[in-house]
């Protein structure tokens, strides 16, 4: 009887170990939005991110979120990269209209596309918003694309929120390079003397958080 005992201890705990593994491979927890973390398409759409390959990023990530639809993490990380994109194209947009290469109507056309794909990344922020962990991150895209669309004065609400937040998940506002066109602003400087306060490797004075 001991024996017979034993062996169903050892049986359990061997099953208790293996659910673990599979858990932790899976990256299965109680929240739903971290299923499929530890897939090879995470891993692949990761290094394409570390890369700068956007559209690389944006197929393995897109394969995850269609497997694992409360996939919170590749939401991000697709968000991510598909507003990286964006702002490529923005950036080309510019320089093409230094040249006499495009007519006015081409370059409208180019435009009007650019505006359509930012109005549609708007809406797919208020997936990310639901998610507790990546609200910060939704909360900092509607910044980043409001101010592609030269919404100004939405962009400094909406980065205002981030910044009270307290959640500087993604750097400093102040060197951001999708918020250049607000650092012209008092009440974007304002954010940025802010942040400068709790960010560990900025250096300031309690002064900075008089306005």
């Amino acid at each position: 009887m001991p024996r017979i005992v034993r062996d169903l201890s050892i049986l359990i705990a061997f099953c208790g170990a293996f659910y673990l593994l599979v858990v932790f491979v899976r990256g299965e927890t109680s929240g739903a939005e971290t299923g499929s973390n530890f897939s090879l398409d995470r891993i692949r759409g990761d290094q394409m991110i570390k890369g700068g390959n956007w559209e690389q990023a944006i197929k393995h990530f897109s394969r995850i979120v269609e497997k694992d639809k409360y996939n919170g993490l590749a939401m991000a990380r697709l968000a991510q990269a598909k507003i990286e994109i964006l702002f490529e194209k923005g950036n080309d947009y510019q320089k093409k209209l230094d040249t006499s290469y495009y007519s006015a109507a081409k370059l409208e056309e180019i435009w009007e596309a650019l505006q359509d794909q930012a109005k549609q990344h708007i809406e797919e922020q208020k997936t990310l918003l639901e998610y507790e962990h990546y609200y910060p991150i939704g909360i900092r895209n509607l910044a980043q694309l409001h101010c592609f669309l030269g919404n100004d004065e939405v962009a400094v609400q909406y980065t205002r929120y981030y910044i009270r937040g307290g959640n500087y998940l993604g750097g400093p506002i102040a060197t951001d390079p999708k918020m250049k066109r607000l650092r012209r602003r008092e009440d974007f400087e304002k954010l940025v003397r802010l942040e400068k306060h709790y960010l560990p490797f900025f250096k300031t004075h309690s002064s900075d958080l008089k306005n």
